[in-house]
């Protein structure tokens, strides 16, 4: 995950908890307590180092944006994602 010049990034264990945590949200039934269904994410210019995987999510009534995103010795995975799951280039 980038930051800001300047901050310190946090610890490895705790980057890669923030992108399980994230992909678990938009696992989560649309209304329920918790779900990101229908909220944006713009992760414009994001930098990860880890895997992120939004297996399984439901992608509706929201903008995801990974425009100039980059997945340095991670990936990002979509498997059995529905709704408008977003695309990388």
């Amino acid at each position: 995950m980038s930051t800001s010049p300047g901050r310190a990034r946090p610890p490895l264990p705790a980057r890669h908890t923030i992108l399980r945590l994230i992909g678990d949200h938009y696992r989560r039934p649309k209304g329920t307590h918790r779900s990101w269904q229908g909220c944006d994410l713009d992760l414009t210019g994001f930098t990860t180092d880890g895997d992120m995987s939004f297996d399984g999510a439901t992608f509706s009534g929201g903008i995801v944006s990974f425009r100039d995103a980059t997945f340095s010795g991670g990936g990002v995975s979509f498997n059995n994602a529905t709704g408008s799951v977003p695309t990388l280039q």
